[in-house]
């Protein structure tokens, strides 16, 4: 009879945890296939915008479509520009905790934009 796979227990992500020179402030959103958190540089260094970040929910349990969603953004994100793309700051080792560091943009989310559907063309 097989086995299932160990997987490493992962660094608990909370307000105040610091991760890879990134303190997480405050907890934003958690969504189905990963949580958004406020983050900072722990040396204080201002990149020029706000920060999130972006941890999937990887693990037993989990939809594996988290996993498979956050290596496809981790591909995409450093490349894509304009003025709705956050600007990529970093990313995390797929092996210890897998995130995207990125800016906050301000804005509505898609649910409420979407909840207000039809839209119009502009």
């Amino acid at each position: 009879m097989a086995t299932e796979p160990k997987i490493a227990s992962l660094p608990a992500v909370n307000p105040g945890s610091v991760i890879d020179g990134f303190r997480i402030v405050a907890a934003l959103h958690e969504g189905r296939q990963a949580r958004l958190f406020r983050v900072e540089h722990v040396d204080g260094s201002d990149p020029g915008f706000p920060m999130v970040m972006k941890v999937p929910k990887v693990g037993p349990g989990q939809l594996p479509e988290s996993i498979l969603g956050y290596e496809t953004e981790a591909m995409i994100l450093p490349v894509l520009r304009g003025a709705e793309v956050p600007r990529f700051v970093a990313a995390g080792d797929l092996t210890r905790l897998p995130y995207l560091a990125m800016e906050w943009v301000e804005g509505k989310g898609l649910a409420a934009i979407a909840a207000t559907a039809p839209l119009s063309v502009d």
